[in-house]
């Protein structure tokens, strides 16, 4: 079904004041742009269809919403009853409660993934020298001889030794827990979608979770489709947060924009 954005060029024909009975219902969903409406009313049989309103014409009480469906069924004697079905996603569009401007909604979600153990926060903690014999170790073929080689250049430090025992068993990598903040709205204004920033360390919009320095966000990616009129895009614009360490800024520019 086709969405129309554009008010209609026509008034709406249908008179409430001289119909029998009128019930309407309006239907705002807080988690789209989408907002629909139903008014149902009775009429004579007789002539019915001239008094109708044609479809793509606004709603009587809320010009925002315009007819996309129209249905009636004829009742007892002479009387006809008229369901019509009311939408609009415009949002630049003023509803009853609802706030002028893009509307922007938000979400999180728990990513996670593999990282080599020799990049965990703990070989942070090493001084040059340790990293060197840890990574010589990893990298030769682990026997009883490279063990105590190793455990020699590093006694007798007892942190040192720990993560030389956990490379000794095998241990390669380590599965870390991260979090992606998702950000989708409507909108006609491709500057809307910072696409120059895209790749580089951002200030995640909105009520994103503040991260403990020094670990920040990066513009991850942005997708736009179009509505089915062709006239706005559907946004959505993903930010993913750094490990403890952050971002590395060597290779992701930080954003200094405001």
């Amino acid at each position: 079904m086709a969405i129309i954005t554009d008010p209609p060029t026509h008034e709406v024909k249908i008179n409430l004041q001289k119909t029998q009975s009128v019930n309407w219902n309006l239907k705002i969903e807080a988690s789209s742009n989408k907002v629909s409406g139903n008014l149902s009313y009775t009429d004579n049989f007789e002539g019915w269809f001239a008094r109708a309103p044609d479809i793509g014409s606004s709603h009587p009480d809320v010009p925002a919403l315009l007819l996309v469906s129209l249905s009636a069924q004829r009742e007892e004697g002479s009387v006809i009853k008229v369901d019509l079905g009311y939408e609009s996603n415009n949002p630049e569009a003023q509803y009853p409660g609802r706030k002028p401007g893009k509307i922007k909604r938000y979400r999180i979600e728990r990513t996670g993934g593999e990282e080599p153990l020799l990049k965990h926060p703990l070989f942070g903690k090493l001084l040059p020298d340790e990293q060197k014999t840890l990574e010589s170790f990893m990298n030769s073929d682990r026997d009883d001889e490279a063990y105590e080689t190793a455990r020699a250049a590093l006694d007798p430090e007892p942190f040192c030794l720990y993560l030389l025992k956990k490379l000794r068993t095998g241990v390669e990598a380590w599965v870390y827990a991260g979090m992606t903040w998702v950000e989708t709205f409507m909108t006609n204004d491709w500057s809307d979608l910072d696409l120059k920033k895209v790749g580089k360390i951002y200030n995640a919009p909105g009520p994103a979770p503040t991260l403990d320095s020094p670990a920040n966000w990066l513009y991850m990616s942005v997708t736009a489709d179009p509505t089915e009129d062709g006239k706005f895009w559907n946004v959505e614009r993903r930010f993913e947060a750094s490990l403890e360490t952050g971002w590395d800024e060597d290779l992701y520019a930080q954003d200094t924009s405001p």
